[in-house]
């Protein structure tokens, strides 16, 4: 097929004056044979199937060779009695779509990569209750990798109880708009542990809540240190009460610390 027209978007897209482009086959906007074959053989079953071929992206070439991403919606060009006379090709240079894309996987990749060496638990669900990120401190307490997370709710994961006590908790973190502490008990690997945390709502450019982020610590050692301590010291504490004898501590200055 060659062009019999084009608008002023189409010349600045591929670098051509009009009269450079008119008249000309289309073979020259693409890389190179085998490249258009692979064009043909995506609109002609898409044609053929519904009627016209959308929202396909593929690479062309710009007048001074540089190769480059398109989007691509072509339907047929027919005449009075219905017969397919052309084409009419709607062509998106989306090379800037590309960037930002790109962008936005190497943050994400930054950010997965800052939050998979923190010691902490860190996970985030959006306000349907649904996981959407989380990190690999996460991924070894619940046991599960990522893929088995993402897209999944509590109920999927935790027992009914403790389901319902974590949508509980994001309702009340997205209503109230403020950070939710929390102290919580979870089993891993068959042992009950102790994690310390907050609960917070994440914010959309409008000031929305649009998901609530957990960041918790796993206490469970200085918990037990805490226990061992303070049993200890009750101990002590019986013991030198129900002693006969006067029993004292002082500390260096010669001041009574127990008496």
């Amino acid at each position: 097929p060659r062009i019999i027209d084009c608008n002023p978007a189409a010349c600045s897209i591929f670098g051509y004056g009009r009269s450079e482009m008119l008249g000309q086959p289309v073979d020259f906007l693409h890389v190179n044979e085998e490249s258009l074959l692979e064009f043909r053989k995506a609109l002609f079953p898409a044609v053929e199937k519904q009627g016209h071929l959308s929202s396909f992206e593929f690479r062309m070439k710009r007048r001074n060779g540089q190769i480059f991403p398109t989007e691509h919606a072509v339907f047929p060009l027919q005449n009075d009695d219905g017969d397919r006379i052309g084409w009419v090709s709607v062509v998106r240079d989306i090379t800037e779509r590309r960037r930002t894309l790109e962008a936005i996987r190497e943050n994400q990749t930054l950010i997965q990569g800052i939050l998979d060496h923190a010691n902490s638990v860190i996970v985030v669900r959006d306000v349907q209750g649904r996981y959407v990120m989380v990190n690999r401190e996460a991924q070894s307490v619940l046991g599960m990798d990522s893929c088995e997370i993402i897209g999944k709710n509590p109920y999927d994961i935790h027992t009914l109880d403790k389901a319902e006590k974590l949508l509980s908790d994001d309702k009340t973190v997205i209503e109230s708009r403020k950070p939710l502490h929390i102290e919580d008990q979870l089993e891993v690997r068959g042992e009950v542990r102790t994690f310390l945390g907050a609960r917070f709502p994440l914010l959309n450019p409008a000031n929305e809540p649009y998901a609530v982020c957990t960041v918790a610590a796993d206490i469970t050692e200085r918990k037990k240190a805490e226990d061992a301590l303070r049993e200890s010291e009750e101990k002590y504490r019986t013991l030198v009460e129900s002693a006969g004898e006067a029993i004292a501590t002082i500390d260096v200055n010669g001041v009574f610390m127990f008496m």
